[in-house]
């Protein structure tokens, strides 16, 4: 298959897709909708993002958050550690409904007008959107990308990966003050513009763990939020008033089974990273990703081995190597000044050498004794 370089006519952002999508309905995740076209470019890694192609109509609501860019073949954990997804049957508390959820979220729809109360504005838990610590929190704002002119999507994309202060500059304020301390969303029309916070610590990448969209049904216009983080999910839907409705037991139910799945407790950016280079084989299931240490935490997914029950798969810049469990190999440890380096070496395959932390490099080889059999390990952590 050959490989083409496309850009959205209105960011610039670059995407790596199949010569045969030439001519499908795209959607950036600036929000901006155009055809795919042959440019011809020099492929950039790190500026490639997943997919979601739209052979539809533009009004197709296909798009998950509408600024999700999820690539058709980009990894899929196997069909056993997805349940169905769930449709709530647009069950509400106090105006917002919990319409689905699946392995993107909880996707939730309300009113434009709920944005003008300020109790729902901050009812998003004070903790990480990603990885749930209440620790040294930063506040982002949700924007609705879709409400913005063309001139300002791409302004307005920068900012909202931005962090717009600290929770503890503006604890001093009593509820609901503190928001009038908060910038509006410029170019927003109201009630857009008006601050939703939410929270990351400095250890976190923000990415797509919490998206938007606008739909318009017959002339009226719905808002949706999808939440990655189901944990906050529950939360946001408790907080609203949705402690005692059924959808609530079913958020905590499933938010459970989402900390018990490998794959799906990572964070949604970690998990698109890791896409781009390890792709699961049929019957394959996942255990665990294990990052390289030479990557910062916000840089989570882009080095690092996958475990699965069947091979070790290694990825750092632009080497990969699978090395099957069954054949057995070895695991050299190297202490070093602050990390631990492993080399895994497996007859007939060139070696793998990566670095991670030693808390890290332990949980890795906890797991493929658990998981494999015949491997041999060497040296010890720093």
């Amino acid at each position: 298959m050959n490989i083409i370089v496309v850009r959205c006519p209105q960011c610039s952002q670059k995407y790596r897709l199949g010569e045969e999508k030439i001519g499908l309905r795209a959607r950036c995740r600036c929000g901006v909708q155009f055809r795919v076209a042959r440019e011809g470019a020099t492929i950039d890694d790190e500026t490639i993002f997943g997919w979601v192609m739209e052979d539809a109509d533009p009004a197709s609501h296909s798009v998950i958050g509408g600024s999700g860019i999820i690539d058709p073949h980009s990894h899929k954990p196997h069909r056993d550690q997805l349940s169905k997804p769930v449709v709530m049957d647009q069950t509400t508390t106090a105006g917002l409904h919990l319409d689905t959820i699946d392995e993107a979220g909880a996707h939730f729809s309300f009113a434009p007008e709920k944005l003008r109360e300020e109790p729902f504005r901050t009812s998003l838990p004070k903790q990480c959107i990603c990885c749930n610590s209440k620790r040294s929190l930063n506040l982002y704002l949700v924007v609705w990308y879709d409400q913005l002119s063309s001139d300002d999507r791409y302004r307005q994309h920068a900012h909202h990966f931005r962090e717009v202060g600290r929770l503890n500059e503006v604890a001093q304020y009593e509820q609901p003050d503190w928001l009038a301390h908060l910038p509006p969303a410029a170019a927003l029309p109201e009630p857009y513009q008006l601050p939703m916070p939410f929270y990351a610590c400095p250890s976190c990448h923000i990415a797509d763990e919490i998206t938007t969209q606008v739909r318009r049904v017959e002339g009226i216009e719905h808002c949706r939020l999808t939440i990655s983080n189901l944990e906050v999910a529950a939360k946001f839907f408790r907080n609203n008033g949705g402690r005692k409705e059924p959808a609530y037991s079913r958020l905590v139910q499933e938010y459970e089974r989402q900390a018990r799945d490998a794959w799906l407790s990572l964070p949604s950016n970690v998990r698109r990273q890791i896409s781009h280079w390890h792709q699961p084989e049929e019957n394959e299931r996942f255990h665990g990703y294990f990052r390289d240490a030479d990557f910062i935490q916000a840089e989570a997914g882009k080095a690092g081995v996958v475990l699965t029950d069947q091979r070790l798969v290694f990825h750092k810049y632009t080497s990969s190597r699978d090395f099957p469990l069954q054949e057995g190999g070895k695991i050299q440890l190297e202490p070093q000044q602050r990390t631990t380096g492993i080399r895994i070496v497996q007859k007939g395959r060139k070696d793998a050498l990566l670095h991670m932390e030693p808390e890290e490099a332990q949980r890795l080889l906890e797991r493929i004794q658990t998981i494999g059999s015949g491997w041999k390990i060497s040296g010890e952590y720093r």
